[in-house]
């Protein structure tokens, strides 16, 4: 436990106070995979008992779900973010991705009790095609032409 001393006023004794550390913070994606029964072997490695995978990338999506002979079945875009509760910005090749092979990927946020929600790209698409999200431009690339 952690003690701090507080002073109430100028004039009371200064009185000791225990608090117990907090617990460290899971991220968004640990929490997923873990209700979803798998088991961490290292910082970038999750399995579970029927040798599916989730291996952490060094790209646009941070995640890459494998299946049991390693080849890749879903990569995953992470965001610790609530859509109902704000806009989500994602890049711009995130969604180019999504749109032109949706059963290969899918999007992580959190819904509004901050569980983790997983939503495939193909349901992506459905939401936009039904008018559930929108798409809106957030950033531009300026280039400066030369010719």
């Amino acid at each position: 436990a952690i003690r701090d001393v507080y002073k109430r006023q100028r004039h009371d004794e200064p009185r000791i106070v225990e608090r117990k550390p907090s617990a460290p913070k899971i991220d968004l994606f640990t929490k997923y995979v873990m209700q979803a029964g798998f088991q961490k072997i290292n910082d970038g490695l999750f399995a579970n008992e029927q040798g599916l995978k989730y291996k952490r990338e060094n790209g646009l999506f941070q995640w890459a779900l494998l299946s049991i002979s390693g080849s890749i079945k879903r990569r995953i875009w992470v965001k610790d973010a609530c859509l109902e509760e704000n806009p989500v910005e994602m890049p711009h090749e995130i969604w180019s991705l999504i749109v032109k092979r949706s059963d290969n990927y899918a999007i992580l946020l959190r819904d509004l009790n901050g569980a983790p929600r997983l939503i495939e790209g193909t349901n992506l698409l459905k939401m936009r095609d039904q008018n559930e999200i929108d798409l809106k431009p957030a950033t531009y690339r300026l280039v400066m032409n030369l010719a």
